[in-house]
Parts: structure tokens; sequence; C-alpha cells
């Protein structure tokens, strides 16, 4: 592609490499997107996060045969396997969404461009139980809602998707109104800048140029299109909240649409054997209804939401998942596996001794993919293996997990270690599966745990300042207190937080704490609260010098 040119159609090799060039773009800007982070301990951060699961996407892009189709399958398996820590996962399913849409294309049209992304969006938004504004879904919404609405207006596909980039650029600056986290914090949206530097890698590689300054120029300005009357059309149909199909015989073709348009947008009609099959989109699916029945005679009436229709278009055209071929082949399975996310070896040692077939390393500092945990599953002797994630960054990878085995999985949503070795003291193996799954899950409420670690960067998180350095200690994920030694905040985290119904405390050492201030916090824990069990393991985990639980 050469600067000035008009764009009509985008090839193979011009995708494969503009899909590359958007995974340069990122990789290049994640140590920017890094610093987004509102939170403030050490962790895998979010511009590092979304760059290795696009460059496992890359890696799979660049071995796909030189056809669209084979390239968007492999960016949206490749991403999914790569996918680490909650923004890869939402992002892989923003790479399946797209590949989804593009099943079948030889060459990407400007047409193709919107329903691509608004099948993007459909996708990630299912994957995510309690979608979030302000957000990476935000963005790709952004950008699917301006394509859909604006795509006829368009005859270039360059100028389209510098105008999609530029709106959702436009929008990023309005995620801190979007979350209070963000505005505190002065910062927009990480995953959401992430993605925009996918694009923006994309469209500068169609066009020759270098985008910074447009980047810039959007922010404070989002670009106007003069909308057609196809374009008012086409809005008035995305805006509508469902979609209805339906069959009717025995009317007139221009006395049914009168009446239509009354309460709907026609999207579709096709002459059948006895009358026609109509499609349209309304906000008064009764209403459109009960208004035909009047006039004709109904038959085979559907009725969906307008997003759930957009994603059933899209799944219609998604291939079949290839199960990986199981590793026992051939050998008896045991009913129930385990597979567990953890890091020091002490901890290691612990979740062995109970009976955890497979240890996934990583946590906080590294989120391990998809793909990790899938050959975890794949090495598991077992009929049913539960995912042990251990942190709250790590929950949505393992989830995918189970459309891609044959195997019975089952996510315990653990957030901490100590929350795994609840939740393995509360397994029983004669339940079966869904038993298990709801006592396990269920016995997360009864155990509190806390960690002391420092802070990389200078954060305010619910009214605690903090500077970069400082000592700071989390109850269940949340920043609660700050100090400058590490064996008083576990003591005052415990102060604040322990209840009378909690018997037993468990301390965890860190690879880095002190042996001896660590068996003086002990026995300080004993004395003061001598109704508990104080126990004191070696954890050996790394960034955090004390986790402890009380249950």
């Amino acid at each position: 592609m050469f600067k000035g040119d008009a764009v009509e159609r985008v090839e193979a090799t011009t995708f494969r490499e503009g899909l590359l060039q958007a995974c340069r773009v990122l990789d290049a800007h994640k140590e920017e997107v890094n610093a987004l982070n509102v939170f403030p301990v050490p962790d895998g951060d979010t511009g590092t996060n979304m760059s290795l699961t696009m460059q496992s996407a890359a890696e799979a892009v660049s071995k796909a045969p030189e056809d669209i189709e084979a390239m968007a399958k492999a960016l949206g398996n490749g991403s999914l396997m790569g996918a680490r820590g909650n923004s890869g996962v939402i992002l892989s399913q923003l790479c399946r969404g797209l590949a989804q849409s593009l099943k079948g294309k030889e060459v990407i049209l400007l047409s193709d461009i919107a329903e691509a992304l608004e099948s993007a969006r459909a996708k990630a938004y299912k994957a995510v139980m309690q979608p979030t504004e302000g957000t990476i879904l935000t963005i790709a919404r952004a950008m699917s809602g301006f394509a859909v609405q604006n795509q006829h207006e368009y005859s270039d596909i360059v100028a389209f998707l510098k105008d999609i980039l530029c709106h959702a650029n436009h929008v990023l600056q309005q995620t801190p109104d979007m979350l209070a986290e963000l505005k505190e914090a002065g910062v927009v949206d990480a995953g959401g800048q992430g993605l925009i530097y996918l694009l923006c890698g994309f469209v500068e590689h169609l066009s020759g140029e270098d985008l910074h300054s447009l980047l810039e120029q959007s922010k404070t300005q989002s670009p106007q299109v003069e909308t057609t009357s196809q374009g008012r059309v086409q809005a008035l149909k995305t805006e509508k909240a469902f979609f209805v199909s339906f069959q009717i015989e025995n009317i007139e073709r221009d006395r049914m649409l009168r009446h239509l348009e009354h309460y709907g947008v026609l999207e579709s009609i096709k002459e059948t054997q006895n009358g026609f099959f109509v499609e349209a989109y309304t906000d008064a699916p009764v209403k459109l209804i009960t208004s035909q029945d009047k006039r004709g005679d109904l038959k085979e009436i559907h009725v969906l939401s307008t997003r759930e229709h957009a994603l059933r278009q899209s799944e219609q055209k998604e291939s079949p998942n290839k199960t990986p071929e199981p590793v026992h082949q051939g050998k008896a399975l045991s009913r129930y596996g385990f597979v567990a996310v953890c890091m020091g070896e002490g901890f290691c040692s612990l979740f062995r001794d109970m009976m955890v077939n497979e240890i996934v390393s990583g946590g906080q500092t590294m989120n391990p993919s998809t793909k990790d945990l899938l050959d975890a599953v794949e090495r598991v002797p077992a009929e049913t293996v539960f995912i042990l994630p251990n942190n709250k960054n790590i929950i949505l990878a393992a989830e995918q997990v189970h459309e891609l085995t044959e195997k019975n999985v089952v996510v315990i949503p653990t957030r901490s270690m100590p929350e795994g070795i609840m939740a393995l003291f509360n397994f029983d193996d004669t339940a079966d599966a869904k038993s298990n799954e709801r006592r396990m899950t269920t016995s997360l409420e009864e155990i509190l745990t806390g960690q002391v670690t420092y802070a990389v960067r200078d954060s305010e998180v619910n009214g605690v300042s903090v500077k970069t350095g400082d000592r700071i200690g989390l109850l269940n994920g949340e920043i609660v207190l700050t100090d400058a030694q590490d064996e008083v905040l576990v003591e005052r985290l415990i102060e604040a937080y322990q209840k009378p119904e909690h018997t037993l405390i468990t301390i965890y050492v860190g690879h880095d704490a002190d042996a001896d201030k660590a068996q003086k916090l002990s026995d300080t824990l004993a004395l003061r609260w001598p109704d508990c069990e104080v126990e004191c393991i070696h954890g050996g985990q790394p960034v955090y010098s004390y986790i402890f639980s009380m249950e």
C-alpha cells in the first residue's frame, strides 16, 4: 500500500503484514500501557499480557497459509492459546469474533469491516459475565458502533479505519468518567489503550503513514461524518433492541410494509411460495407482530435481542473447535484430578502433598496462558479436572479451557493460594463433580487472605495514598494499609479484620522475608490471639514477603 492510494480491498498478504505490524506497535508501547495500570502492586501488567497474547497470535498467523480465512482462524486460535490475564483473554475473544466473521472470505472489502468489528465486540461481551464500561470492552464497542453506523458513507478502507481509530481514541479519553478508579488515578483504561495501538499498527501498514499526530488530534476531536439516507437507515437498525423474523401469507406486500414501518425498520424481504419471509429491527416486537397478525397469516415467528442476533450470525460461521488429542490414550483415567497455579517452592510442595497432579508456575507477576493451563489439564490422567487459578487475573483464562478439551473441566474461582488450599480441604472424592464444585466454591467464603508487598507506582486506591516503594497490606486483593515494617502490617491487618469465628491463622513466609522476624511475628500473634491456632509455614513465594489466611 502506498500513501494516497484509495484502498477498496485488503488482500491476504496485506492482511498478514497488517496484523504483524499491529502486534509490533502494541509491543513497542507495552510499557506505556503498563504505566496506566491503576493498581500499584507488582503484577502481570496489562500491556505485557496483551503483548504476550498477540505474540502467540502473530506466531500462528506467520505460519498460516496465504489465505484470509486461514490467517483469521490462526489469529483466533493463537490469541486464545496465548491469552494471559483478563485483558489477554478479552483480547483473544475479540480476535476470535473477528475470525468468525471472516470465514469464507478471499479478500476483505469495506463492507466486511463493520461486520468483523461487531462480531468481535459481541464475542468479547459474551465472554465476560458482568461487562464493565470504561474498559477495553467500551473501546471495542466504540469501534463497532462507529463502523456499523457509518460504513455506507465511505469508499476507502483506509479513510474508514482512520475514522474508526479516531472515534475510539476519543472515547478512550472519556473512560475516566466511566470508572471512578481511573478518574482517581488520572489515567485512561490500559486495555483500551492497548486496543487502540493494535488498530493503529494495522492502519499504519495499510496507509504507509505514521499516525501519532492523528491519535493526538483525536483525543479532543471525534471525526464528523455526514450521514446519507442509507447511513441513517443502518443507524436506525442498530439502535433497535430486537431483531424479528417471520413468514406471512395472504397479505399484499405494500400493505404489509406500510404497517411494519410503524413499529420497526425493514432488514430484508423475500418472496415465498405463498407470501413473504421478513426480517426487521424493532423496539416493540409484540406490537409489530400483532399488527401483522391482524392483516395476514403469520408463521414461524422468531424474536432475538439485536445483540444476540449479531452474535448468532457470527457463530454460524465458526468452525467446530478441534480438540487436542488426549495425552493418556489407552490408559485408564481416574475420576478426578487437579491443576493448580502457584509460585514458591513451599506452596508448590503443599499443593503436591494435597494430591494436585499438575502445578502451573505463575501468579501475580506472570499470568500463565490458556495454552499453559490446557496442556496441564491434558497431562492429568482424569476424566474431570479441577483448575485452581489462585489469582483473580487468571480465572478468566482458566474458564476458556473447557471448550478446548474433551475432559470435563471445573474452574474453582480461587483468588489466592490459601483459597486454593481451602478449596482442596473441602473436596470430597465420593461426591459428584457438581457437588464438589459447590462445596469448594462455598468454602471460599470462610477464609480471608492477607498479603504484604511493595508499591511499584504512586497511586491512591480506596482512599489509601501510596508512593513507589511503600510497604502495603492487602486484604482479599484490596489495598487497606501501609506501614514501614512488613511484620507490623501483618499484625495490623489481623487486628483490623480478625473475627471471633476465626480459629486458625496461617502465615506463609515469602522468599525474601527474614526467618527470625517471621518466627517472632508468629510468636507475637499466638500471644495476642490465644484462642486461635497460629501456624508459620515456608511459602517461598516471590513479591509477597508474607501471605496469611484467617479461617
